[in-house]
């Protein structure tokens, strides 16, 4: 029955997008849209694709640096290939079934420990939705453009704050252990186990808090990268917008590509490039080749783990360091 309401769930999704797209494309023309990529500067694209390069190499090492602690044994060059294999295969799996969980699986396939290697994905996960709202609500603060300056100042601290708290909320063992009790009762043992160790797993990084702030840090420069790769491959369209604008938008559409109805943001991605550049005098055409760009640097920064797919697979498998994390 789950994996039919997966199913659903995923047609769902990919059926919302696809409207979201047709009606976009009543009024904008796809074919105008593509034509102006037919166009690009060589310069300004050369360094957007230099850019992507950072911005895997940055997320990968914001990852490892809450893997390196609770999985000492786990090599930088072994969960590099996790991530990147991750990252191509969640191009080629329906939505729903992302890099998050390919990750999670190839490191427990390398280590034997599930539990910690799940919780060293769920906890990046957390600093990464964190570091993107704190940073979109910085930018809408302190930009110039748009509808942003002190007004926004309250309520973007009242959700950083209480996204914040979200996040911290991994960290504490009482919180997992109310709802372990809870699936326990549902006569879900297994369930129950399975998120009791993932607790424990979680509950280790409260004797990390350098890495914490590592990757707290690494998270944040990947928004930023995210911001100049959008400024970089704008300026390859040719488009006359100000960085302000980049950094006051482009983390509003990350934020929006993140919503679960839609397949992988699409349809919602390019109606906030739409809605958002055209306040910047950008035509509609135009923000559409922008955000496709976006989607294709995305792909781009993600072949190379189609390489490492074709040599090592997800992951191989790896010693378990004990019984009950193997089975974990």
């Amino acid at each position: 029955m789950s994996a039919k309401r997966d199913v659903a769930w995923g047609i769902a999704r990919l059926a919302v997008s696809a409207a979201l797209l047709a009606v976009l494309f009543t009024k904008v023309s796809l074919r105008e849209s593509l034509a102006e990529m037919r166009d690009l500067h060589a310069g300004p694209l050369l360094a957007a694709a230099a850019l992507v390069a950072v911005d895997r190499l940055a997320m990968a090492a914001k990852w490892f640096v809450l893997v390196k602690p609770i999985l000492p044994g786990y090599a930088f060059g072994a969960a590099l290939r996790t991530f990147f294999v991750g990252n191509f295969l969640g191009l080629l799996l329906p939505p729903g079934l992302g890099n998050d969980v390919l990750r999670a699986i190839g490191a427990w396939r390398e280590t034997g420990e599930g539990a910690r290697s799940v919780s060293s994905v769920v906890m990046e996960r957390a600093i990464g939705l964190v570091t993107l709202v704190l940073f979109a609500m910085a930018m809408l603060v302190i930009s110039p453009v748009g509808p942003a300056g002190p007004a926004l100042l309250v309520p973007a601290a009242v959700v950083a704050l209480g996204v914040t708290l979200a996040a911290a909320a991994c960290l504490d063992r009482r919180l997992p252990e109310k709802v372990a009790i809870l699936v326990d009762r549902l006569s879900m043992p297994r369930a129950a186990s399975a998120l009791r160790r993932l607790a424990d797993a979680l509950a280790l990084y409260r004797a990390h808090p350098r890495a914490l702030a590592t990757s707290f840090a690494l998270g944040l420069f990947v928004q930023w990268l995210r911001v100049l790769i959008t400024l970089a491959l704008g300026a390859a369209l040719g488009l006359s917008v100000s960085a302000a604008a980049y950094h006051a938008f482009v983390p509003l559409v990350t934020a929006l590509g993140l919503m679960p109805f839609t397949a992988g943001g699409f349809g919602l991605r390019e109606w906030g490039f739409v809605a958002l550049f055209a306040t910047q005098g950008v035509r509609e055409e135009s923000a559409v080749a922008l955000s496709l760009l976006t989607f294709l640097a995305s792909v781009l920064g993600a072949l190379p783990g189609g390489w490492f797919f074709l040599r090592a697979g997800l992951g191989s498998k790896g010693r378990p360091r004990g019984a009950a994390e193997a089975r974990s």
